[in-house]
């Protein structure tokens, strides 16, 4: 998929052209140093491939925070849930002690200690 500059994440609105990789040009240039003696895992280092390599490695970080910012809102949607059936089954237990099943019982005489009514 190609990513344009403009493009924006739809979960925080970081945008691709804003974000950065943390590295500079010297340190995708020693990524692409060989040691080696066999000239076969030399790599060509010319401005052309570092700055290719440099795009291909922002690329997988943005896809890279696009898939992390999908699973956290997610997460935080399944949160809202969880918290939403807790909060559904407290009332029920209070429900349960503000109005008990012997209908006999006088509301006035029915009080749960810290619960408000």
């Amino acid at each position: 998929m190609a990513i344009s500059r403009d493009t924006t994440c739809s979960v925080c609105g970081l945008v691709y052209d804003d974000m950065r990789t943390g590295l500079t040009y010297s340190c995708i240039y020693s990524m692409l140093w060989s040691s080696n003696d066999d000239t076969s895992a030399w790599r060509y280092k010319r401005r052309h491939t570092i700055l290719g390599l440099w795009h291909s490695i922002k690329a997988s970080q943005w896809h890279e925070h696009i898939r992390e910012c999908e699973e956290m809102q997610e997460d935080i949607a399944q949160a809202r849930v969880d918290e939403e059936e807790a909060r559904a089954e407290r009332e029920a237990i209070i429900a349960c002690d503000l109005y008990p099943d012997d209908a006999s019982a006088p509301f006035d005489d029915v009080y749960v200690e810290g619960v408000p009514f």
